[in-house]
This record gives C-alpha cells, sequence and structure tokens, in this order.
C-alpha cells in the first residue's frame, strides 16, 4: 500500500520497448482485439513511456521478471 499523495491522474507507465511488441503482437490477434480488456489495455500502452530494456529503471517491473512482495501485516514474503 502506497502512503505517497496521489495526484488523481494515472501513473506513470515505463515499458521497455521488447515488451510492448510482445503485447502489441497479441494485441494484433482479431479475437482478442475486440475483448474490453484488450481495448483497456491498448489505451495504457498508448500513453505508455517505451524506452530501451537496457533504459528500465531498476524499479520497473518488466515480463518475464520476479519480485518480492512482503505482507506488512504478517511479515510474510511471496515471490
Amino acid at each position: 500500500m502506497s502512503t505517497q499523495p496521489t495526484s488523481g491522474l494515472p501513473p506513470s507507465l515505463i515499458i521497455s520497448s521488447r515488451d510492448m511488441a510482445r503485447l502489441e503482437a497479441m494485441l494484433d490477434s482479431p479475437v482478442l482485439a475486440r475483448l474490453p480488456a484488450a481495448i483497456a489495455l491498448m489505451d495504457e500502452l498508448n500513453r505508455a513511456e517505451v524506452v530501451p530494456p537496457e533504459q528500465v529503471p531498476a524499479d520497473v517491473v518488466t515480463m518475464h521478471s520476479q519480485v518480492e512482495c512482503e505482507d506488512i501485516a504478517s511479515g510474510e514474503k511471496h515471490v
């Protein structure tokens, strides 16, 4: 849970050019392209900042990454 103040605007998005290509290829499917979730994903991708994979900031999760999350209440960690 974030304690940062919110502006009411959607959070900024950074995506690697490799991940963008993968998602666009998936969304090119005529069957998927009409689904509401696919349309919403494309809207999000259209506002994302696309950067080369080597320029993705260290705190941005990319496809095929592993992250460790900790439940603040229990201290339990999940990968």
